[in-house]
């Protein structure tokens, strides 16, 4: 209530001064002409600003203040309303772009830990030597196996064949990258971590950039680099590689691409039946997976060490009719993971209710709740059955809805 006296009172108490401080130089009082107006200690909309202390998990204290002038601004549209809102009332809340609970002070996502969700479902698993499948259909998640590549050849083209090399060992392979959509919700995410300048790839012998990893940071520079790995894959150079291979098939732009050697050249043929338009091979590897199980594999392996395609998967090996196997971790914490008896272990009410939470508690596409993590809300979920239809709706309609 002060500020909002303060503030209405503003104007008439700036011309009371003024016209003291004209009557003061009027006197001709000795040392008057020089005395400035003395300031009016009347409190603005800053005086309300809110600072909020919170401790990130890095031990960092962070303090987040309301801007004065986005305040200002709901108060002059909060006063134009039919129904005015009531300024004590209105200070209630944290005037920010985004309530500091479910976002960053600059209105990006929160975000959590998501790995943690795999190591608690398989903390109760007793670990298991799974010999690798045979004649399976290997899937691999390409963003994320360029992002880890080491001893760099030269030139961009020797970089895409030094990733084919790493395929053909597999008899069975399906490359699958990303697609970039500008002003998508991946986009901003991607805005989020930071992105390198714009650097052009004339062709297979252009040099590698000095910092790769920072290369891959811009979506530009992607796009190019899947285009030249389709290219260079295409070539007469990859056919030798290529012969060793049953099936190939490379993902560009959401198009799938197989490729065929014979007599020292490469075919392509393109695959219609998976086209996709949705960005990431997150939810694309479930289509990829039907169509292997169409085409006759009893076993799939999908290489990836994103948690998000493991919760999407555990929810469909049920409908899937072969069984889908998930190589995660790097090193010695590499692990082969047999999804499809996971999934059956766990049933499917679990399953759809624990991708409901997923993508509730904080995902790409939504933001977590700050300092909450997902084990703990989880283990709670857990001991209230009666939340878990909640939660198991938020995919079942979604799913309903993307069928219709």
């Amino acid at each position: 209530m002060e500020v909002e006296m303060d503030m209405l009172q503003a104007e008439t108490v700036g011309k009371v001064a003024k016209a003291e401080f004209i009557k003061r130089l009027q006197s001709r009082e000795p040392g008057s002409f020089f005395d400035p107006i003395k300031k009016k200690k009347l409190k603005t909309m800053e005086a309300c600003n809110k600072k909020v202390t919170l401790t990130s998990s890095q031990g960092k204290v962070i303090q987040y203040q309301e801007q004065s002038n986005l305040a200002f601004l709901l108060l002059v549209k909060s006063q134009r309303a039919e129904e005015p809102l009531d300024l004590e009332e209105l200070m209630k809340y944290p005037l920010m772009p985004v309530p500091p609970s479910l976002g960053t002070p600059d209105g990006f996502f929160s975000k959590t830990n998501k790995a943690a969700l795999l190591h608690y479902i398989l903390e109760d698993t007793i670990p298991k030597d799974l010999p690798y499948p045979k004649d399976a259909l290997f899937i691999q998640d390409g963003m994320a196996l360029l992002h880890v590549l080491t001893n760099l050849p030269p030139t961009c083209g020797e970089i895409c064949l030094q990733v084919l090399d790493q395929m053909v060992a597999k008899k069975h392979f399906l490359f699958s990258t990303d697609s970039y959509y500008p002003g998508s919700i991946k986009a901003q995410e991607r805005l989020r971590r930071g992105s390198s300048e714009k650097i052009l790839l004339a062709g297979p012998a252009t040099r590698k950039p000095y910092d790769f990893k920072m290369f891959l940071t811009n979506d530009d520079n992607k796009k190019q680099l899947c285009q030249l790995l389709l290219r260079v894959w295409s070539d007469q150079q990859a056919a030798s590689r290529l012969e060793r291979t049953e099936m190939a098939v490379l993902i560009v732009e959401g198009r799938a691409h197989q490729l065929l050697s014979s007599n020292g050249k490469v075919e392509v043929r393109e695959l219609p039946t998976i086209y996709s338009n949705q960005e990431e091979t997150d939810t694309r590897v479930v289509l990829y997976l039907h169509h292997a199980a169409a085409l006759g594999y009893k076993n799939a392996v999908v290489r990836t060490p994103d948690t998000d395609i493991f919760v999407i998967l555990l929810y469909h090996a049920h409908a899937i009719r072969l069984t889908i196997y998930l190589d995660t971790g790097s090193g010695k914490h590499r692990q082969l993971l047999n999804l499809s008896e996971l999934a059956e272990s766990l049933g499917e009410d679990y399953c759809a209710t624990f991708l409901g939470f997923h993508v509730f508690s904080g995902e790409d596409c939504t933001s977590a709740f700050k300092g909450k993590g997902k084990v703990g809300p989880l283990k709670k979920l857990e001991k209230n059955p009666k939340f878990h239809r909640a939660f198991s709706q938020l995919v079942t309609t979604g799913m309903s809805s993307l069928r219709c």
